[in-house]
């Protein structure tokens, strides 16, 4: 038997190269880990932004190439895990695992865990059901689709993600309407997503004509980056919608921008959990979202108390006006549920709730009897 307490010896894996919210999360655990006295090593993409910010943090960082699964990168990984001895290994990407998982065959490696952070179906689960132990999902959906997909459901676990509260809470409004140059009178509403298909961009644009016929002070800031961009902007145009959308791009400044905002919308098509909603509940900024994935999660859609915001169905752009336009005019109503949302991001989405809760999958499944690697 593998005893839980005392110090672990954690290796985590990442072969992501961009940083969105699993690094982020992947990240938070690990400063959390070390922060309670575990041990962390990192296997992280040598050209990646996980590798960089781990490093800039003093931790232990081993490179590996690309996505780690060339034979050259799967004996370095092998030879490394064979010097460590981890009581855990955790991908923190599908990739990562198919590396760390065929890397790992036939070591005695105590516990073997994947995140799941994405509420998609899994084309091959194979890997999973055979290469890992444990399957760590970011929300309630996100274990479900899992599940559809063929995990077996023992081997699923919820923790939901988190952030760090008092990051969400340091902007300043001022700052924040000059940096978008939005006037006191001003409505803005705030969406912080990568320009992906998922997010739902274009149904939000398809309601704001309707928003804009109600109150022309309507101001839209979209914050992100990604591969819709180019079509985006286009749509935008195509809808005379040029001097009430601003394109943002990539922000660091993030919580500014959630000071300067009115509203915070999130009409995702799929969503996996969306930790930027997260920032906004912490910002005490009132919410429309659509009922998509782990938003289920988060806006507490299942809870005897009800959601603690606005929510639509995914897709439904007129539906999503209606939502933004009742939220404007019913400042009241707004007031309750942002500080609903609250007291539930506090209850459930910190930071410091994620790193508890992820120990607290580790210490149940290291009392059972060690598995050799598959």
């Amino acid at each position: 038997m593998v005893k839980a307490e005392g110090r672990l010896t954690t290796v985590h894996v990442s072969t992501q190269k961009t940083w969105f919210g699993g690094e982020l999360q992947a990240f938070l655990l690990i400063c959390g880990l070390r922060e309670r006295g575990h041990r962390v090593i990192v296997f992280a993409r040598r050209d990646g932004m996980f590798s960089a910010q781990a490093r800039d943090a003093g931790f232990e960082v081993r490179e590996i190439a690309r996505r780690g699964r060339r034979p050259t990168s799967l004996w370095r990984i092998r030879q490394w895990l064979k010097e460590i001895r981890p009581d855990i290994t955790h991908a923190h990407d599908s990739h990562a695992l198919t590396a760390v998982g065929l890397a790992s065959i036939g070591l005695k490696i105590p516990l073997r865990v994947a995140a799941r952070r994405v509420y998609f179906p899994i084309r091959s689960t194979i890997k999973f059901t055979r290469l890992v132990d444990i399957v760590i999902a970011i929300s309630n959906p996100v274990a479900q689709a899992c599940s559809d997909s063929g995990i077996p459901p023992e081997m699923l676990r919820v923790v939901h993600s988190g952030i760090d509260p008092s990051r969400a809470r340091t902007g300043c409004r001022d700052l924040g309407r000059e940096i978008l140059n939005v006037s006191r009178n001003d409505i803005l509403l705030l969406m912080v997503a990568n320009l992906t298909h998922c997010k739902g961009h274009e149904t939000l644009l398809a309601a704001m004509p309707t928003i804009l016929d109600r109150h022309p002070n309507v101001r839209l800031a979209l914050a992100g980056s990604g591969e819709l961009d180019k079509k985006l902007r286009r749509k935008v145009s195509f809808l005379d919608l040029d001097d009430s959308v601003q394109f943002l791009g990539f922000r660091s400044d993030i919580p500014d921008l959630l000071a300067a905002a009115d509203l915070f919308v999130m009409p995702s098509l799929h969503e996996g959990l969306c930790t930027s909603l997260i920032d906004a509940m912490f910002a005490e900024l009132p919410v429309v979202a659509s009922s998509a994935g782990g938003i289920r999660d988060l806006l507490g859609l299942d809870s005897p108390e009800g959601p603690c915001g606005h929510i639509v169905e995914p897709g439904d752009s007129k539906s999503l006006s209606d939502a933004i336009l009742a939220a404007i005019n019913d400042p009241h109503a707004v007031n309750c549920l942002k500080q609903r949302a609250l007291i539930r991001a506090n209850d459930h989405f910190t930071h410091s709730k994620m790193v508890e809760g992820t120990l607290s999958v580790y210490s149940e499944n290291l009392r059972l009897p060690m598995r050799q690697s598959a």
